[in-house]
Formats: C-alpha cells, sequence, structure tokens
C-alpha cells in the first residue's frame, strides 16, 4: 500500500511526511540561520570586547571592580549566547536530516515500483523494525497496537 501510495500521489505522501515529522518549513530554517549568523557576529564582538578589557585592565586604565564588573556581564553573555547557538545549530542539523532521511525513503519506495509481492528482502528494505504491544482485553474483544517502523522515517502512523 505504501508503494502504491507514494506511485498514485507522491507529492501528498511527501507533504504528509513533513506534517508528521515536523519539518521545520523553509522559512523557519532560514529564520534560525539567520539567528545564527547574528549570534555568531555578536560573539566575535564579544571577544574584541574582552581582548580591548583586558588590554586596558593591563594598561590600568580600567580599575580592577570594574574589570571584574564588565568581564563577568560580557561572560554571562557569551555563554548565553553560545548555549542558545549550539541548540539553534542542532535544530537545523536536525532538520536537514529528517529531510534528507524523507527524500531517500521517496527515492527508496520510488524505486520499488515493480515489487508485486512483500519478500524478505522487501521487508528487510523498507521496514526497520515492527513493535508489538501487549493485548489489552476489552469488554468483548482484545486489541493489541502494531507498530511499524520505516527504514529512514520511523513510525508513521498516517500508512496505516
Amino acid at each position: 500500500d505504501v508503494i502504491k501510495l507514494v506511485h498514485v500521489d507522491g507529492d501528498k505522501v511527501l507533504a504528509k511526511l513533513h506534517l508528521e515529522k515536523n519539518v521545520q518549513a523553509d522559512v523557519s530554517t532560514i529564520s534560525s540561520r539567520n539567528k545564527t549568523s547574528a549570534i555568531e557576529k555578536r560573539l566575535t564582538e564579544i571577544s574584541i570586547i574582552f581582548a580591548k578589557l583586558y588590554e586596558d585592565r593591563a594598561l590600568s586604565s580600567l580599575s580592577e571592580d570594574n574589570y571584574r564588573m564588565l568581564s563577568e556581564k560580557f561572560q554571562k553573555e557569551q555563554n548565553q549566547l553560545q548555549t542558545e547557538l549550539d541548540s539553534l545549530k542542532s535544530k537545523i542539523d536536525d532538520a536537514i536530516q529528517t529531510e534528507d532521511n524523507i527524500q531517500s525513503f521517496m527515492d527508496l519506495i520510488r524505486n520499488a515500483k515493480h515489487i508485486e509481492e512483500i519478500d524478505a528482502t522487501a521487508l528487510k528494505t523498507f521496514i526497520e523494525k515492527v513493535a508489538i504491544h501487549n493485548v489489552i482485553d476489552g469488554v468483548t474483544d482484545k486489541t493489541q497496537q502494531i507498530d511499524v517502523y520505516f527504514e529512514l522515517i520511523g513510525k508513521v502512523d498516517f500508512f496505516y
């Protein structure tokens, strides 16, 4: 069914995968990259300020108390910016990796249009794992949840 769905309406499947996997829109990624650039610029400015502060302190044109106060202030800002920068870069990298995985999965499916029957090779190609949960006894029947994790994209609910 997944193979047929991709071949019949690949763009719709791609859009659903993006929605399901919460892939950031290009605008959001661009915004994150712009913010990353701004943070990197500010970190460079802080490094220059530190060098000037040290020079002023070494030349005794800045008191020890003022040097400590300013140094602590800029160190705190530098640490906060570095943490934010690391987080943004991680989010951008995750979004890029997820997008790459989705595209690779779509390519894998598109290349498999001649598969007529699901055999062991096809299962190994498309399925990463299957998780079978405990049976739940209902009033009139029993249910059991089965989760299928696809290669590259993991669990996707809209396929079943």
